[in-house]
């Protein structure tokens, strides 16, 4: 069992005197049970430094060997040496790190515990089992304490974002076809006022299948340069996106390169779908009318 304290109104300021308002502080026992340092190490002797999660260090630009102040109301007042900066987390982490500075559990003397993280051998037992023994022996007639399965608060953020990509799709369905009719209503116009031109192409000889291939690759350019800039675009919202919820802009998963791959591939697809009907029917059209 890992104890920890943790204080949600600190004051933390960076070597300049700068505040982070932003940074939790938690006492722990012993980080190494739970997390890997990005850069410097866990001390073997935890007294007088702090460990920095990789949201507070990458938006204050703190380093391994800078100083910190932390000031808990009635507990300290101190100026710690950071020695160690975290691999970023993200939101199912039970501690928060990425947002926390943790000092040394010593730092609190009187404090009472705020929670206890268990670790429970898969060999020997499960999380649910823990669960209920847990609820037995310090619930009984009231609740003396809440148990949050770190599983289960993934699931919750899973299912989140599954309603959220879910919200997304439909979004994207949506614009797909919107676009489809855009780009038809466009080839559309296009072909009327060019069907003098298009009558003179068909006079001198042209086949019916060239003139599609001509309008369909005017449609497919279309989809092309909509990709062009939309792709960029949506990526830009993901830098954004990344550095705002994770501390990383470029935190991306191959998954999700992949489908903004995939959304490129389907707007170019629903362009030269979209340009098809108005190519097939500026073609079938007999030169003599297309002339008039």
């Amino acid at each position: 069992m890992l104890p920890v304290i943790e204080e949600f109104t600190p004051t933390v300021r960076t070597s300049d005197g700068e505040a982070i308002p932003t940074a939790r502080v938690k006492g722990i026992e012993d980080p190494g049970e739970f997390y890997e340092p990005a850069s410097g190490a866990f001390p073997d002797n935890w007294r007088r430094t702090v460990i920095v999660g990789a949201r507070v260090a990458d938006e204050n630009d703190i380093e391994v060997g800078d100083r910190v102040s932390v000031r808990v109301v009635g507990e300290f007042d101190r100026s710690f040496r950071v020695a160690a900066v975290l691999e970023p987390r993200g939101f199912t982490d039970p501690l928060t790190a990425d947002q926390t500075v943790f000092v040394p559990l010593a730092q609190f003397e009187d404090s009472e515990y705020d929670q206890a993280i268990v670790r429970v051998d898969p060999q020997t037992g499960s999380v649910e089992e823990a669960e209920r023994r847990l609820d037995a022996e310090f619930n009984g007639r009231e609740n003396r304490i809440a148990v949050f399965p770190v599983q289960e608060r993934r699931e919750q953020v899973e299912r989140s974002f599954e309603t959220i990509n879910q919200f997304l799709i439909a979004v994207g369905g949506i614009s797909l076809l919107v676009a489809a009719v855009t780009i038809a209503n466009t080839m559309l116009m296009s072909t009327i006022e060019r069907e003098g031109e298009i009558g003179v192409f068909r006079a001198v000889g042209y086949p019916r299948g060239a003139v599609v291939r001509l309008l369909v690759t005017e449609a497919t350019i279309l989809g092309i340069v909509g990709a062009a800039v939309g792709a960029p675009l949506a990526l830009g919202i993901g830098l954004v996106a990344n550095e705002i919820l994770v501390g990383d802009p470029l935190a991306f998963t191959a998954t999700g390169l992949r489908y903004v791959g995939i959304g490129v591939g389907f707007g170019v697809a629903t362009a030269l779908v979209a340009g098809l009907y108005p190519a097939w029917k500026a073609a079938n059209k007999r030169p003599v009318e297309a002339l008039d």
